[in-house]
């Protein structure tokens, strides 16, 4: 059962074991949520999915996580509302210093990828999903952007006449 109001300190040791957890797994998935619940189940569920998790509850500290290394986070998942630091200001950040990394804005209104962009035309994102949502819905849109971007790696080697 989650316990909904963690210490701090738990807080940290949950983020550092999500971080330093599984890693013989290739595949990077940063989630930025400043609500508790919905990152500990989405962060051990897209472990026990076959994921490395990097998870935090604070955007600025994601954010530090990004320009000090997460040199191998392959896809954002970030809120859209959080305190200090909003999910689109994280991401226009993070697209700076990493902009082939995949970005999924989680929000609880109902939004396509078309129409965020209409009215955000700011920030680039890759894929939109509603709350509440399964982790079997996540892993399907993450699985995609990994496979689009392996086909384009391997079109670029073609081209390239690398093998």
């Amino acid at each position: 059962m989650l316990n909904t109001c963690m210490p701090h300190y738990t807080l940290y040791k949950l983020q550092e074991r999500l971080v330093k957890k599984n890693t013989e797994k290739t595949t990077t998935i940063l989630i930025v949520d400043d609500d508790l619940d919905t990152l500990t189940v989405t962060g051990r569920s897209l472990e026990h999915a076959g994921f490395k998790v990097h998870a935090f509850a604070d955007p600025l500290k994601a954010l530090h996580h990004v320009q000090n290394g997460c040199k191998y986070c392959q896809v954002l998942v970030s809120d859209v509302r959080m305190p200090a630091l909003t999910g689109f200001q994280l991401v226009r950040k993070v697209k700076d210093l990493r902009p082939e990394m995949k970005v999924i804005m989680m929000t609880m209104f109902e939004v396509n990828k078309p129409e965020f962009e209409a009215v955000f035309p700011s920030t680039p994102i890759d894929g939109v999903i509603r709350k509440p949502f399964t982790t079997s819905q996540l892993a399907e849109k993450i699985r995609g952007f990994l496979s689009t971007m392996t086909q384009e790696t391997m079109r670029r080697r073609d081209i390239h006449g690398r093998s």
